[in-house]
């Protein structure tokens, strides 16, 4: 009986195991059907074929029944790529019907596709540049009015960004098309579209009147079924041509063929997919999300729930969700996808793959690195196992894992993969692709995160090059470099630099996108952060409410972009010494984050900390601990214990206890960020040099000075190896080290350091910054220690000519300090009513600025007591 079981099972299996072939050729693109030989096919669950002179092959097939589909694993002939990979996607298995696979010499794909994208840019360029033209002149007339412009003038951009948005797919399907399956309307039209005669190409569709033939054979589909299928390449391609040609009137065009196509058989899952796709590219994301689940639905009954076609739909549904920002939904639909996708390839298959890797996208985006991390790797896992060690997929997947590493501060391991991507790009694209651009921009990034800035400029100007030689001097990915190179110069203090080169951005973009798109706001807010680093407030704030309005007008008034701005505005109120306005701004951006970000985001803990920042400098310590607190439980939340925006919390509640005079606690925090800051960028970071500065204050106030002096001297080696000899930082290393000096009663030293430091702001920064006012107001300390209170009186006075200037009014805390120090030279001088005057302007300031409780206030309440008993006593 057991073997007769056994024997039984046998026969079972030899039964079930039907074969299936799919025959066809592989074919040569544009070439009237030159046939291509030993080109090798291998796909899922067949024995591998090789192509004959005939260019045919045949694949056989287990288990596999006609009308499942065809999963490849690679195509393959040296010297060739493959064309129509888009089909190949959706390859059906028939066993009476051939299915051609096209190959082109390698090379002719990008050759096409830098054809059709200078077609495509030009194109959009000179027409909605016609568009702009056009409504300027009816505003100039009075024909519009200021609102009626604003708002036709966003519907150009959108458009434009809509057309660029979409130009590189279109530019790679045009590139891919076979002229030799085409039809004679097809050819023609395809004729005129490569001589970037758009318009005309489209006309030949009209002329033929395809898509009122096409919706009058539908009303008796019953009698001319075969000619409609016939008809709907021909729509399709019409309408691809339509999207390609970029404009609301030509995108309705191609909705309208696509919704024909549609309502031809609206129980054909292809078509109704399509029709998704289209509305998804052109951001019409709920009318898209109708016609996504319209296909899940057919799918689910025509093919089954476990079937490719469900997997496939609920991927592009989780990627859409992800796009709207619902990370749950769109978790939901990809893990589904997930699960279908593994139960059908046996979880080692590229689509897998691509599944994984869209989780780790939706997890990267939420802040949740781990998780982002563990899809990666298991994308890569697949990758590494079916493409081999050099496929750009794989070199994508490094790229992720490098950005998020970079996230988490990992800037060894970013480097690694970053490097491993770029390695890949330049082997199989080579060493001039847009991709490798990406690359050299991903590394620069880490180096500016690390703090080599020669290294980052170094990359960002190699990306650069490429960028200007493949797509010119106009082109966002320019202007994404133009971006990078200028926040290096920023951090290294070269501003005029920095400006040069946001500038460039700006322009490229405003060309590109129009002058109220988002990316044209980005440009204003890091031009705005220019102006304020440089100490020009006034224009800081009308770069960073030129962005604020275009965020606004564009996102509305809960976006984290308008957010951003809120929290930049709020950063130059603070420096004005208005708190009052600077928290309004901060808690505007806190609401818009906390709600739209969650309540456990990176920027949301920036903000704690900016929050934090406002209390402590109004004197009101336990709220600013409180503050400071929460941004450290966001942080060592999301990144762990050893992350930098751990030890950036770290460092800010050690700013409290400082100020709290808990000098022991304060040195604690500071130590804390140094272990971490030291583990992460060894010797050389900006943060380091921040701590040992902080670290020495400490010892400063605790009267240790040889200690304060060697962690102020370390700061100062690595800020000018960093930096050189004239940067803003090193300015403030040799004042802290001045000041020191004046402690030790070494005046000569300490007026030495002081006017180094000086020497370097206003050379740097301008004879009118505030950093420069600084300087002037230590060097008057050391001539009042000194005992020369007129020297002492002369650059004190400097000190309240520039505040004034730069703060444009009387009422700001460091005036306030400035009528202080004026009122106590004057008081060493027994000059009473004069020291009282002082001190009265200062009062007055305080107690409006900081309020009455205010430490700073109470003190200067204290020394006019003391005076006025002093002129009494006289």
């Amino acid at each position: 009986m057991k073997i007769s079981i056994i024997i039984f099972a046998i026969f079972l299996s030899v039964v079930c195991h039907s074969q299936t072939a799919q025959k066809g050729r592989v074919l040569e693109k544009d070439s009237h059907g030159t046939p291509i030989e030993n080109a090798e096919i291998v796909v899922k669950n067949a024995v591998p074929a090789v192509s004959g002179t005939d260019g045919k092959y045949k694949l056989v097939f287990k288990n596999k029944a006609a009308g499942e589909m065809i999963f490849v694993d690679s195509i393959s002939k040296k010297g060739y790529e493959l064309v129509n990979e888009p089909q190949i996607k959706d390859w059906i298995l028939s066993d009476n019907k051939d299915f051609n696979i096209i190959l082109c010499k390698k090379g002719l794909l990008k050759k096409n596709r830098e054809i059709f994208y200078k077609i495509g840019k030009s194109r959009y360029e000179r027409e909605y540049k016609l568009k702009q033209t056009e409504i300027e002149s009816l505003k100039q007339t009075n024909k519009l009015n200021e609102s009626e412009y604003n708002k036709k003038l966003n519907e150009i951009y959108n458009e434009r960004q809509k057309a660029f948005d979409l130009l590189d797919y279109y530019t790679d399907l045009f590139s891919r098309i076979n002229k030799d399956d085409l039809s004679d309307i097809e050819r023609k039209a395809f004729d005129f579209s490569e001589q970037g005669k758009v318009d005309e190409a489209i006309k030949v569709y009209e002329n033929e009147k395809l898509l009122t033939k096409f919706i009058k054979n539908d009303s008796l589909k019953q009698q001319v079924n075969t000619d409609l299928e016939k008809m709907v390449p021909s729509l399709r391609m019409y309408a691809e041509l339509c999207v390609f040609a970029g404009g609301e009137e030509n995108y309705e065009k191609a909705g309208r063929c696509y919704k024909a196509i549609v309502t031809s058989d609206t129980n054909n899952y292809k078509n109704v997919f399509d029709y998704a796709v289209f509305l998804d590219v052109i951001a019409q994301y709920k009318e898209a999300l109708c016609y996504f689940n319209l296909a899940l639905k057919i799918s689910s009954n025509k093919f089954g729930l476990k079937s490719f076609e469900v997997a496939s739909t609920s991927n592009s549904i989780g990627i859409l969700y992800k796009h709207l920002g619902d990370y749950t939904k769109a978790l939901g639909y990809l893990f589904e996808a997930l699960t279908i996708s593994e139960k059908i390839f046996e979880q080692e298959h590229s689509v897998v793959a691509s599944m994984f890797s869209n989780i780790g996208c939706v997890y990267d985006e939420q802040g949740d690195y781990t998780k982002a991390l563990e899809y990666y790797f298991k994308a890569i896992a697949i990758q590494e196992k079916v493409f081999g060690k050099e496929h750009t997929d794989l070199a994508v997947s490094y790229n992720n894992i490098g950005r998020v590493c970079d996230e988490q501060g990992d800037y060894t391991k970013a480097l690694e993969y970053h490097f491993k991507a770029l390695i890949i790009f330049e082997k199989v694209l080579g060493k001039e692709h847009p991709d490798v651009a990406t690359s050299y921009n991903n590394i620069g990034s880490v180096y500016h995160e690390q703090g080599s800035y020669p290294k980052a400029l170094e990359y960002y100007f190699k990306a650069l090059s490429i960028q200007e030689k493949v797509f010119g001097n106009e082109h966002l990915d320019v202007a994404a470099s133009y971006n990078n190179i200028g926040g290096i110069y920023e951090i290294q203090g070269d501003y005029s630099k920095a400006l040069e080169y946001y500038s460039k951005a700006l322009t490229i973009k405003e060309k590109v996108l129009g002058k109220e798109h988002p990316d044209v706001a980005t440009s204003y807010n890091n031009i705005g952060s220019v102006y304020h680093e440089q100490g020009s407030y006034p224009k800081a704030l009308e770069y960073y409410f030129k962005a604020l309005s275009i965020q606004e007008k564009v996102f509305g008034n809960e976006h984290p972009d308008v957010a951003k701005s809120y929290n930049n505005i709020g950063v130059v109120y603070e420096k004005y010494g208005e708190y009052e306005k600077a928290l309004e701004y901060y808690f505007k951006a806190l609401v818009i984050d906390e709600k739209v970000l969650g309540k456990k985001h990176p920027e949301v803990a920036t903000l704690y900390n900016n929050i934090g920042y406002i209390y402590e400098n109004q004197g009101d310590y336990s709220k600013s601990m409180e503050y400071h607190l929460k941004a450290l439980a966001i942080n060592e939340v999301l990144f762990g214990n050893e992350h930098t925006n751990v030890a950036i919390s770290y460092n800010n509640i050690g700013n409290v206890y400082d100020k709290l005079r808990n000098y022991q606690k304060a040195l604690e925090y500071y130590f804390k960020a140094l272990a971490i800051r030291e583990k992460i960028f060894r010797n050389e970071h900006p943060y380091l040099a921040e701590s040992y500065n902080n670290i020495a204050i400490i010892y400063y106030y605790q009267g240790d000075y040889p200690k304060a002096l060697e962690y102020h001297f370390k700061a100062l080696v690595i800020r000018e190896k960093l930096f050189g000899n004239e940067h803003p930082d090193v300015a403030t290393s040799y004042n802290n080290i001045g000041s020191v000096y004046n402690k030790q009663r070494d005046y000569p030293k300490a007026l030495e350091y002081q006017f180094k430091s000086l020497a370097i702001r206003e050379k740097v920064l301008g004879k009118e910054h505030f950093e420069v006012a600084t300087s002037y107001n230590n060097i008057g300390i050391i001539y009042y220690y000194q005992g020369d209170y007129t020297k002492a009186l002369e650059y004190y006075f400097k000190v309240l000519k520039i505040l004034k200037k730069a703060f444009g009014k009387e009422n700001h805390p460091n005036i306030a300090t400035s009528y202080s120090n004026i009122g106590f030279v004057y008081l060493e001088q027994k000059d009473y009513p004069k020291a009282l005057e002082n001190y009265n302007k200062a009062q007055e300031i305080s107690e409006k600025e900081l309020g009455k409780d205010h430490p700073f206030t109470k003190e200067v309440n204290d020394k006019i007591k003391a005076i006025k008993a002093l002129i009494v006593s006289h």
